[in-house]
């Protein structure tokens, strides 16, 4: 989405373009309404059929008290993340594995 502002008087206006990006919650929210799969808990849930899976109250899915993130692009975007940010570093091979296991659930 693009967004366009106007600044100034008369004499002197600025236009200035944001873009506006979603957010990694809203790309995970957004990834499990296109998977089958989890549509498919969804509709459990929603059933009344699956108590080990929850609908949060922002409408994302939950497993326990982790997000469930589909396999493909987000949780690719999320593992390339967490591996480059500075403050990642993992004394073994398991500890940034683990990290985001208790972060975004079972499904990395």
């Amino acid at each position: 989405m693009d967004l366009m502002l106007i600044q100034g008087t008369d004499e002197s206006r600025q236009l200035m373009t944001f873009q506006i990006q979603p957010t990694l919650m809203d790309e995970i929210k957004e990834a499990q309404k296109k998977d089958p799969r989890l549509q498919k808990f969804r509709a459990q849930v929603e059933a009344g059929l699956r108590t080990d899976v929850r609908i949060h109250s922002d409408g994302a899915l939950y497993f326990g008290n982790r997000i469930c993130v589909t396999q493909g692009e987000v949780r690719q975007k999320i593992l390339a993340e967490a591996h480059s940010l500075a403050y990642s570093i993992h004394p073994g091979g398991t500890k940034m594995y683990q990290d985001l296991k208790q972060k975004f659930g079972g499904m990395i």
